[in-house]
């Protein structure tokens, strides 16, 4: 995976050529494809927790991780690690289970590249 087919967006400081959002859409049905960047994927659910990968950079920050159409739960982003250009990391939700219906997980990553 490569952060080369993203498009600079952001405005980046001196010490980063591009700062890249990456977004990844979790629904009932696993990763929204039309709404998730590309080169990222989700591994299948277990008890409200997906693994993920995506391209990683110099520095990964996570930006925003919420649920959509589910009032009381939260996302939590826990064992994040980058190798060979791929950070993956275990998103999970509070309630302790897969999102069913029409509720999402959405996940927003600013990627430092140099």
């Amino acid at each position: 995976m490569a952060l080369a087919s993203y498009a600079r967006n952001l405005y980046a400081p001196q010490a980063f050529i591009d700062v890249n959002l990456v977004t990844i859409v979790i629904t009932a049905a696993g990763r929204d494809a039309s709404r998730s960047s590309p080169d990222t994927a989700v591994g299948a659910g277990a008890s409200g927790a997906y693994v993920c990968t995506m391209p990683s950079g110099v520095k990964q920050v996570l930006v925003g991780a919420d649920t959509v159409n589910s009032s009381t739960d939260k996302v939590s982003v826990t064992s994040l690690s980058s190798s060979g250009g791929v950070t993956t990391f275990t998103a999970t939700k509070s309630d302790g289970a897969n999102a069913a219906g029409s509720e999402e997980i959405h996940l927003t990553f600013l990627v430092f590249n140099q």
